[in-house]
């Protein structure tokens, strides 16, 4: 802080008790140079200020207030904090509420993913925000290899499930697991017609991990803040 270095400055006229002063600091800063100061350190080094200050050239009052003003706002700072911790706390204990209180709903929710549990497979969602006259959709296994492609033709604008019955372009069923899905849907010039994906699904039960809340339908997992819509 500029104004200790201001401080010690003052101090210089008394080479030892600037040697002093030097001392105290060095104890505080080398046992790790970067950690940050805390509340019990700003306190140490301003003690040790005013024991090894000149009497006969105190501090000078403006600087010693202005680090007093800095020690109330590290102070303010550490409370703040605090209280946003506690609050985060109180916010994943609602959002473990929230999501355990959807066990055995469908849901909605954002997202490009289906899934193929026992050799069956869920459906492909999604919304056209305009008609299209040529729609596709593209299945990707989860090395991002296409291995299905269904064409839709034209359909309207709005949701649209489209089943798939989990094989691949030749009809051999593909194994257990998460695939992903695109959309290219074109009006009657070409011109490209706005797709949405989501998903929906029955939740079995709810995950924890590292603080994040998690909905597992079927064996896919669906963050809490992607559910669109819970019936």
């Amino acid at each position: 802080m500029s104004t200790i270095g201001t401080a010690q400055n003052t101090q210089g006229t008394s080479p030892a008790t600037a040697g002093a002063t030097g001392t105290t600091t060095g104890t505080l800063t080398s046992k790790n140079p970067n950690a940050t100061m805390g509340q019990a350190d700003f306190l140490k080094l301003l003690i040790a200020q005013l024991k090894h200050q000149d009497p006969l050239n105190p501090m000078n009052s403006d600087a010693f207030t202005s680090e007093m003003a800095q020690f109330s706002s590290l102070e303010q700072l550490t409370n703040i904090n605090t209280n946003l911790g506690g609050l985060a706390n109180v916010q994943n204990a609602v959002n473990n509420s929230e999501a355990m209180g959807m066990i055995g709903r469908t849901i909605q929710a954002a997202g490009n993913s289906v899934s193929i549990t026992n050799g069956k497979a869920t459906s492909v969602n999604f919304n056209l925000a305009d008609a299209s006259h040529t729609t596709t959709v593209a299945i990707s296994n989860s090395q991002g290899q296409v291995v299905n492609v269904l064409p839709q033709g034209a359909l309207g604008a709005g949701n649209q499930t489209v089943p798939w019955d989990g094989k691949d372009s030749n009809g051999n069923l593909l194994p257990d697991g998460t695939y992903t899905y695109t959309v290219n849907a074109a009006d009657a010039s070409g011109n490209p017609v706005l797709s949405t994906t989501y998903m929906t699904g029955v939740v079995s039960s709810v995950s924890v991990l590292n603080g994040t809340t998690s909905l597992n339908v079927g064996n896919q997992q669906v963050s809490l803040g992607s559910v669109m819509n819970v019936k």
